[in-house]
């Protein structure tokens, strides 16, 4: 009797996880495509232009 509710209980877990696993298989999904799209607007700047406007993030990665 216990090792069969003990089954049920594995069961249901299961099942729970592979609900989880497909929604979270969704949700990645759709942000990975909202993402993309919005990166397909960034634009790269040219090197002057990037380190008179981006100083400092420039200088912290020339010391790395």
């Amino acid at each position: 009797m216990e090792f069969e509710s003990f089954g049920g209980l594995l069961e249901k877990a299961q099942k729970n996880i592979q609900i989880g696993m497909g929604q979270l298989d969704d949700v990645v999904g759709t942000r990975t495509r909202a993402i993309n799209r919005q990166l397909k607007n960034v634009e790269t700047l040219p090197a002057p232009e990037a380190e008179s406007t981006l100083p400092e993030i420039i200088e912290t990665k020339l010391i790395n």
